[in-house]
């Protein structure tokens, strides 16, 4: 470890009131990014805890005259490596491993320590193999420190699906003010024309979900429409009615974070969205809709996204919605903005490491190579620049 970091461990009930509190919520107050609402105190308490050792842990990081360079929530767990063509996962490897909780640390001056800080996530948990970072800001601080290390040989990194495009919709004050500026007159008229042909199968109510009175209702609806979805067949469930997870809705709905919504065609719930909001931004998390809607060619979540972003704009406005990571023809409609991340593992030194890397960056070229041969096939990703970090493709399968 660099001599020059200090590195300091606090488990749940170990994160001391006062002092370091107070900066993790200034620093969270400073971010940029809209993941720091899973660096948060109030999304961790959430978290369901594993059979050994605590939910989460949060590393600090000083410098040698004590002053605070950056704070690092994690979490332990399995991260999945797959080998997979589209939603179908042929063979995957469960790799122990530490999730980086916002997939960046949070800092409190500079650059990122990052260095240090893997180096004291290996000592810590001997038995881990990699370090999971769901969104990598492509080019971004974090981003650089990785290609240094992936250079210099330190450790193995790794973006398994490559860049991808990471959309985002920056709200206005007025809706009507988004509808002008975002779409043409002829697609604010088929926008239109989607909700009457969906309000003729039933009259249209949209249930904003924030109390923890609700979360019951919710989860057994939107699971009701998750069986009847396409993301059903090929994914599995798109949300849990468990007790775990109805206690974790409810935890997160009695800190101000839950905001989920349901759409009703007729009595019957027909598209649903799973999400949170913090600090202004609006994480749309989970969404599914009931297929027998589709094939009658209706258009409830497109609808349920339409009046999703209306209510944004008019109930506890949000600045900002997330759509989360990966493309979409909804999002590229939708959304204003845009910038290019990466899931990135950074795996031990090891030939083990280094022969399934291998294995998996073989297949993720053969799979693109067989779909550049068949004509009329497109991809599932749009091209983008190609990370210098270790990559398993610019396309995902």
């Amino acid at each position: 470890m660099p001599a020059q970091v200090a590195v300091s461990v606090h488990g749940p009930n170990q994160v001391p009131d006062g002092g370091l509190t107070e900066q993790w919520e200034r620093l969270l107050a400073q971010s940029t990014r809209s993941e720091s609402l899973f660096q948060s105190r109030s999304w961790l308490d959430q978290l369901p805890a594993p059979e050994k050792g605590p939910p989460w842990e949060l590393f600090t990081l000083h410098d040698p005259r004590g002053e605070l360079l950056a704070l690092a929530p994690v979490r332990r767990g399995r991260q999945r490596l797959r080998f997979h063509v589209s939603a179908r996962t042929l063979a995957e490897i469960r790799l122990p491993a530490v999730n980086l909780q916002g997939s960046e640390p949070l800092l409190a001056e500079g650059q990122p320590p990052l260095e240090a800080l893997v180096d004291a996530l290996w000592r810590h948990y001997p038995r881990a193999q990699c370090l999971y970072l769901d969104s990598v800001t492509v080019n971004g601080d974090v981003w650089r420190q990785l290609q240094r290390l992936h250079a210099a040989g330190w450790a193995l990194v790794y973006a398994p699906d490559g860049p991808r495009a990471h959309h985002m919709l920056d709200l206005p004050t007025a809706f009507p003010a988004y509808l002008r500026a975002q779409f043409s007159a002829k697609t604010r008229n088929t926008l239109r024309r989607k909700q009457r042909q969906l309000a003729a199968a039933g009259e249209l109510r949209l249930w904003r979900v924030e109390k923890a009175s609700e979360v019951a209702d919710f989860l057994a609806r939107a699971a009701e429409v998750s069986r009847q979805s396409w993301q059903h067949r090929r994914l599995g469930p798109r949300v849990h009615q468990t007790a775990a997870e109805q206690r974790r809705l409810c935890g997160l709905a009695e800190r101000g974070l839950l905001r989920s919504y349901l759409l009703f065609c007729g009595h019957q719930p027909c598209a649903f969205v799973l999400g949170y909001q913090y600090r202004g931004v609006f994480h749309y998390s989970e969404v599914a809709f009931d297929a027998r809607y589709g094939r009658r060619r209706l258009s409830p979540s497109l609808v349920l996204l339409y009046r999703l972003i209306e209510d944004l704009t008019v109930h506890r406005p949000a600045r900002c919605l997330d759509f989360g990571v990966g493309d979409a023809d909804y999002k590229r409609l939708f959304a204003n903005r845009c910038h290019t991340d990466a899931t990135v593992l950074v795996l031990r030194r090891s030939w083990r490491n280094r022969l399934l890397l291998a294995a998996h960056r073989g297949f993720r070229g053969a799979i693109r190579t067989l779909k550049g041969g068949l004509g009329g096939v497109r991809p599932s990703r749009p091209s983008l620049p190609a990370p210098a970090v270790g990559r398993g493709g610019a396309h995902g399968g």
